[in-house]
């Protein structure tokens, strides 16, 4: 927590439902955003968004020590309600839409990791001097910004969205 700064956005996964984490993270003036739990009990204090696909509230959340005001973001989408929370208040800091957005980028990191782990070979490490791991995590991470890059470009020339194309066939195509 404490090498979190000032402004930072933090995105946590469902899973991760401890307000009091929450809680110190907001008094450092950190941003977070996480899934809300169906069962969540809350109260709402102000009505910021109500249509029939999206629903943004100010609501009191905990208690005790952990009872904190956040957002309640709720999106219908695909038959199923998304439920997100947040400590961002103000619709202009983090507009609902971006909110709903972002959520899912969590998971580029971890995408990043099987790539460079799975695809580019840095599951293992090809030996144990530290001069010679270095020059592996370097040239391997190198390699991989350079994929996304051309990953990029290749989406760009396809006039195609960057999630619509798959890194890993990229790296395969280029044996062609």
């Amino acid at each position: 927590m404490a090498a979190i700064p000032r402004g930072a956005l933090v995105v946590f996964d469902l899973g991760f439902t401890d307000f009091a984490p929450w809680a110190t993270l907001t008094a450092r003036g950190a941003i977070w955003l996480t899934r809300a739990k169906k069962n969540l009990k809350y109260e709402v204090v102000q009505v910021l968004v109500h249509t029939s696909a999206v629903r943004d509230r100010i609501v009191w959340i905990g208690e005790d020590a952990t009872r904190q005001q956040v957002r309640l973001i709720e999106v219908q989408a695909h038959g199923t309600i998304y439920r997100y929370l947040t400590n961002a208040l103000d619709l202009a800091q983090l507009p609902t839409a971006q909110a709903v957005a972002l959520y899912p980028q969590r998971w580029r990191v971890e995408d990043a990791f099987a790539i460079v782990k799975r695809l580019l070979g840095l599951a293992y490490f090809y030996c144990g001097a530290e001069n010679a791991i270095e020059m592996q995590m370097w040239a391997t991470w190198l390699l991989y910004a350079v994929l996304i890059d051309l990953t990029d470009a290749v989406a760009e020339a396809l006039a195609r969205p960057f999630a619509d194309l798959s890194p890993a066939m990229v790296y395969r195509s280029l044996y062609f």
